[in-house]
């Protein structure tokens, strides 16, 4: 029996640096539509548009340096690069980059039920859990997610989802019925600020963030280097509800392809009694002793 360690270098979700990833052992079963090598494709600076090479789920990042929100689309084969989906670093020139792996765990095709035509406003059937939803037509889709507690009003337009994803059709809007979003093992919902305030999550990884009132509110998956978010509509998108706001967030889980540094080997050995017994002197640093092949 073969056994390894692997360490890894600042465990932080799905940042900048996540092309780096190189996974030296056995590839860890994640998600079944998801590599164990995802890559950054640049593809606009701001103001000019993204052209995707995928008909399938991309996830697009928007932003600088280890500042970003992030935009998951289907099918669009032109993506505005600039602030409709939230503004994560004001004053900076920003760039837009896309990845086809499916970091953020979008739900399969088939799991999808249709909710609400377009214009009409839905809520979903309380299931206590967080579902994916999405809004277009045919092959061409804008997701976000959306909680099942039926409370949470949504609106299925343009204006909602801050983007037009099929022009000239009549849209509908779905969600994943049987498929669930999975966050952290807590699925803690926090309240960090008020709209004007800035929001302070506990982690330091990629978060999902709540932005709105008690029954209509915003989600983002979203980083910033300074662990720090402004709870306001610039950092959010366009909001047109005239109440004061409330920022939430909650923990992504986390996933060994969805995290940026680089994994090595430090060490191996074969046989029955095989152990290993070895001081890492990097850090910080994860050991994870269940590698087995």
């Amino acid at each position: 029996m073969l056994r390894i360690f692997l360490t890894v270098a600042s465990i932080v979700l799905v940042t900048q640096t996540l092309g780096t990833i190189s996974v030296q052992a056995t590839p860890i079963s994640q998600q079944a539509d998801q590599t164990c090598t995802p890559s950054w494709v640049n593809c606009a600076d701001e103001g000019k548009h993204c052209y995707p090479d995928s008909d399938g789920v991309i996830t697009m990042r928007y932003g600088e340096g280890d500042n970003y929100t992030y935009i998951l689309t289907q099918g669009l084969n032109r993506i505005s690069c600039n602030n409709f989906w939230g503004n994560p670093s004001d004053g900076k020139n920003k760039k837009c980059a896309y990845t086809t792996t499916n970091l953020l765990n979008v739900a399969s095709e088939n799991s999808y039920v249709d909710v609400a035509n377009q214009g009409e406003t839905f809520k979903l059937p309380y299931t206590g859990k967080m579902h994916r939803i999405r809004y277009g037509s045919g092959n061409r889709w804008m997701y976000t997610v959306m909680s099942g507690d039926g409370e949470q009003s949504v609106a299925c337009t343009n204006d909602y989802f801050n983007y037009n994803p099929s022009d000239g059709t009549t849209k509908v809007c779905q969600y994943s019925q049987n498929a669930y979003y999975t966050l952290s093992e807590n699925d803690t919902l926090t309240e960090c600020a008020t709209q004007g305030q800035s929001c302070a999550p506990q982690v330091g990884d990629v978060v999902l963030m709540r932005y709105g009132i008690d029954d209509k509110f915003d989600w983002r998956f979203v980083h910033a280097a300074t662990n720090t978010y402004a709870c306001n509509n610039e950092t959010f998108g366009t909001n047109p509800i005239h109440k004061t706001k409330r920022c939430y967030w909650m923990a992504v889980a986390p996933s060994a392809i969805s995290t940026f540094g680089q994994w090595s080997k430090v060490g191996s050995c074969n046989g029955k009694g095989c152990s290993i017994s070895e001081t890492i002197a990097t850090a910080p640093h994860v050991l994870i002793p269940g590698l087995r092949r």
